[in-house]
């Protein structure tokens, strides 16, 4: 019993540290508490201590397991009296919300430290990766499924392989990086808000001259701010997910950008004021405007 006390203490201690820097360097109390309601989503919300968690917690409960059962064998064999079961019991019960409470008071205490701003801080260099500060931007061709349903398996594919060639050259010739390919859409990345502004107006413009090929409307949507990139080039942060959900705030053929991008925008470029709007996943209304082009 106790090896199993020291072991969930250092677990928990341990699991608070990394939360702690998580929150640190671009996590947030929102995307804590999504994690929190559906783990699933720790990688897409860039909620890396979880790989060091998740495992430990898996051994942990082992650990757990065979400590009680071993626990449980000595009081038979022993006969213990009620009052020394009562004793052990509550023993448990104490370490236990020890144990909690000091994960509780670490986490707290990460939240209420001074965290830089993701859409302001300097880049800094952690032990998981590099963080830098980036526009992200996502595209998204409008009513794709009644489009393909409509054209068929054939004719959208051709649709879709000329969308792409357009949309390829456009980041090639403003200095972004194609990062991934979601489906019918994009996921790019672009060291400076000028050039991911350039390159969306210069995509719309380009899609806008070949109507007469039957090449769809496209949505797109852009912030900027610290993204963490790691060894394996993968980035991650809130970040993303904002980008992702302004996108899915766009209308056909608009590009919609965050207070972060206008901010940052060269002054020739024209923005109209879109309000704030609620976004799916994202804890508080973001204010977006569009880009006139």
């Amino acid at each position: 019993m106790h090896r199993l006390t020291i072991h969930m203490i250092v677990f928990v201690s341990v699991s608070a540290c990394l939360v702690f820097f998580w929150l640190l360097y671009g996590g947030s109390e929102a995307g804590l508490a999504d994690v929190a309601s559906e783990p699933t989503r720790a990688r897409e919300l860039g909620f890396w201590p979880v790989w060091v968690i998740a495992p430990w917690a898996t051994v942990l409960i082992i650990h757990g397991g065979i400590t009680a059962t071993n626990a449980g064998r000595r009081v038979l064999a022993a006969e213990p009296e009620p009052e020394r079961r009562d004793l052990v019991e509550e023993g448990m019960r104490k370490t236990a919300e020890v144990a909690g409470g000091l994960l509780d008071a670490v986490v707290e205490r990460g939240t209420a430290a001074i965290a830089p701003d993701p859409d302001e801080a300097p880049s800094v260099t952690t032990g998981v990766g590099d963080s830098r500060w980036v526009a992200v931007m996502f595209t998204d061709i409008a009513n794709s499924t009644a489009l393909t349903e409509e054209l068929g398996d054939t004719s959208w594919h051709k649709i879709l392989t000329r969308h792409r060639d357009v949309v390829r050259r456009c980041i090639d010739d403003h200095h972004g990086d194609e990062v991934a390919t979601q489906g019918d859409g994009f996921f790019i990345r672009h060291d400076g808000v000028g050039d991911a502004v350039a390159c969306a107006v210069a995509i719309q413009k380009n899609l806008g001259k070949r109507k007469n090929r039957d090449l769809p409307d496209l949505r797109i949507g852009i912030h900027a701010g610290e993204v963490v990139q790691d060894h394996d080039g993968d980035l991650m942060g809130k970040v993303i997910n904002v980008a992702a959900r302004v996108t899915d705030a766009a209308g056909p053929g608009e590009i919609l950008v965050t207070e972060s991008v206008a901010d940052n925008a060269p002054p020739e470029v024209t923005l109209v004021d879109g309000g704030l709007r609620e976004l799916k996943g994202v804890a508080q209304p973001r204010h977006v405007l569009r880009v006139d082009w």
